[in-house]
């Protein structure tokens, strides 16, 4: 009796404090002004939505997708891995800087990392998904950090978008140039 009741405990503990906590990560054009503008689009500003399953596990919508579907993600070891249809894969080695394969949206792409970049006190490892099964005009790169996610994104047009939770200021003309 003891040992169920435990066990149900660890549970209910566990269903609390991993419930599906709902963040909203809003990307935004660095360098206007950005209190209370609307959010018009992948290309110039969005937001995600990021939901924490476990300690190690979430689920984020629009930031690799560009629609509201959402990709589930779990980090172990210095390690991202995305789940595809039931099974853990390699997203991205912070450490070994490898990036795997991902089929999104009918298209499979293939994860680089492309350089490391100190900002603001904080490293990031600038990345990209370059498709393989079709030709791509431009390309969109992700500023992404271990311990934060992903922190910038520079469009495939040319505009750079920070989340505004991260970075209270627009980035400097400097520190714009160290993401390019």
């Amino acid at each position: 009796m003891k040992k169920n009741n435990l066990i149900i405990l660890i549970l209910l503990f566990n269903s609390i404090v991993y419930s599906q906590n709902t963040v909203q990560y809003n990307y935004i054009i660095s360098n206007k002004p950005y209190k209370n503008k609307p959010y018009v689009g992948m290309e110039l500003e969005f937001s995600a939505q990021k939901k924490c399953l476990s300690e190690f596990e979430f689920s984020i919508s629009r930031l690799f997708t560009g629609n509201q579907n959402f990709i589930d993600f779990k980090q172990k070891n210095q390690v991202l891995y995305y789940k595809n249809k039931k099974r853990w894969v390699l997203f991205y080695d912070f450490e070994t800087k490898k990036g795997g394969d991902i089929s999104i949206s009918g298209i499979k792409y293939h994860l680089f990392f492309k350089e490391k970049i100190k900002i603001r006190n904080i490293t990031l490892d600038k990345i990209y998904l370059k498709a393989t099964t079709v030709t791509q005009l431009h390309q969109r790169y992700y500023y992404i950090n271990k311990n934060e996610g992903v922190l910038a994104i520079k469009t495939s047009i040319g505009k750079m978008l920070i989340r505004d939770d991260f970075f209270k200021e627009p980035l400097s003309e400097e520190e714009e140039k160290l993401l390019n």
